[in-house]
Formats: C-alpha cells, structure tokens, sequence
C-alpha cells in the first residue's frame, strides 16, 4: 500500500522523529546541517501536514525529493523506501532550458546592457521625466527569473525613443533588434509558464502545453528560436521519461 506523507510544523516534526526513533544527521560544515532520513520500516502514514513546506528537486530530475522547510531544514524523502515517485516542476524544467539557450547564444552582453540602460533610466532626472511623459516606469530583472527579464527588455522597448533621443541612453540598432526578438521568441514560453502553473493540470495538459510552446517557438525560424527548441527538447526528457508520467500519462 502506498503511503501518503504529510507535513508538519517545526516541533512536531521534531517530536515524530524522537517517537519513531528516525535518526538525524549533522554535518557541521555542510550549510544544510540537519539532514533527517528514516527506514522503511518507519510508518509516517498518519503524518498530519500543518505547516507550509517547499519540494523541490534538483535540476537533472533526481528521484529524490526534497522538502525544505521555511526554517531552512531540508527532510530528504527516498523515493523507492516511501514508494513515493516525484516529477520535475515543468515551469523549472523549462526555466532551465531557457538558461541554456541564453548562455549558447551569448545573449549575456545584450542583457547586460539593457540592465544597464535600465538602471540609468530610474534615476531622479530621467525618471522624473518619465513621469511627466505619464510613461510607464523602468524595471529592473531578477536574474535568477528569466521571465522577469524578458518584462524587463519588453519595457525597454516601450521606451525606445526616449533611449534614442538621449545620447547617454544609445544602443546600437542590432541591439534594439536582438532585444525584440528575444522577447518575440520568449512569448510562447511565457504563456506556457503561466499554463503549466495552474492548480489543476493533467499529464496531457502538461504534454500538449510543453509540445505546443515548441511548436509556436519553432514557427519562428531563426538562429535563437531553434537553439531554444533544441534546449527544450534536450531538457523534455527529465518530464517525459520519468516514471510518474509514463505510468499516469493516458496516451
């Protein structure tokens, strides 16, 4: 019989693992410094969940699965002992494959430089003038977020023609040009992010979002849109070779 594991708070969880006699490991120089595993022989199928928790796993699609508490200690779940199986955050599987195609195509220095622009744009002066223009304000990325980014190069592109007509704010056309295509390119993708995130999604839902951005992506035709399908392709394998999807996945 499958067990159901749920989460607890802090001390309660401190309490079970006194109780069932789980033992806790500590590394001193390891950051996550208490690692807490249990045998199989362990019954948590009454675990009664209470607290917020964050799952995750690691970026190559580890059968492990991570729960990291908001107090920063990880309980690290073996999937074959709990006969529990875990598949990858597409959001993060795709996030990933954007990063590949960022880094592939050296896109860095493009990003760079309208973070840059960005910055210069949100000071006293220029953003007072932006304000009396009753134009929409500069934004800075999260670099860690790629969508934030693209956020970021769409309002750099509304504010064009107060970049060029300031000689502090030049960038070159092929520039300007690169930055619009990331964005056109990226916009398949953003829909999909925002699909995928939904509470309630299928395992065909997932497939036909992941394979529909790809088609939309590949309609595009050039350099940046094939080096990012090839990434998604490369990185799908973490979603649909993996066993929950293809014991649950109807087709």
């Amino acid at each position: 019989m499958q067990k159901r594991i749920k989460l607890l708070g802090s001390q309660q969880l401190v309490d079970i693992i006194q109780e069932e006699n789980v033992t806790e490991h500590s590394d001193e120089d390891d950051a996550d410094a208490h690692m807490v595993t249990w045998n199989e022989s362990d019954d948590f199928s009454d675990i009664v969940l209470s607290e917020p928790y964050e799952f995750s796993a690691d970026a190559e699609g580890s059968s492990d699965t991570e729960i990291r508490n908001y107090a920063g200690h990880p309980v690290v779940i073996s999937s074959p002992e709990y006969n529990v199986r875990s598949i990858s955050c597409a959001a993060h599987i795709l996030q990933l494959a954007i990063g590949d195609t960022f880094k592939s195509c050296a896109l860095g220095e493009t990003i760079e430089n309208a973070r840059k622009l960005m910055k210069k744009l949100r000071t006293l002066t220029l953003k007072g003038m932006l304000k009396a223009l009753k134009r929409r304000k500069p934004i800075i990325d999260c670099m860690t977020r790629w969508n934030s980014t693209v956020d970021m190069l769409e309002r750099l592109l509304e504010l064009h023609d107060i970049c060029e007509a300031n000689e502090e704010l030049h960038m070159t056309q092929e520039a300007w040009t690169e930055i619009k295509s990331i964005v056109q390119i990226l916009t398949p993708c953003r829909v999909a992010t925002k699909n995928l995130q939904r509470e309630q999604l299928t395992f065909g839902d997932l497939y036909k979002e992941w394979t529909c951005c790809i088609f939309r992506t590949q309609k595009f035709g050039t350099t940046l849109s094939e080096a990012l399908v090839r990434a998604m392709k490369a990185r799908e394998r973490q979603l649909f070779q993996s066993e929950p999807f293809l014991v649950g996945c109807p087709f």
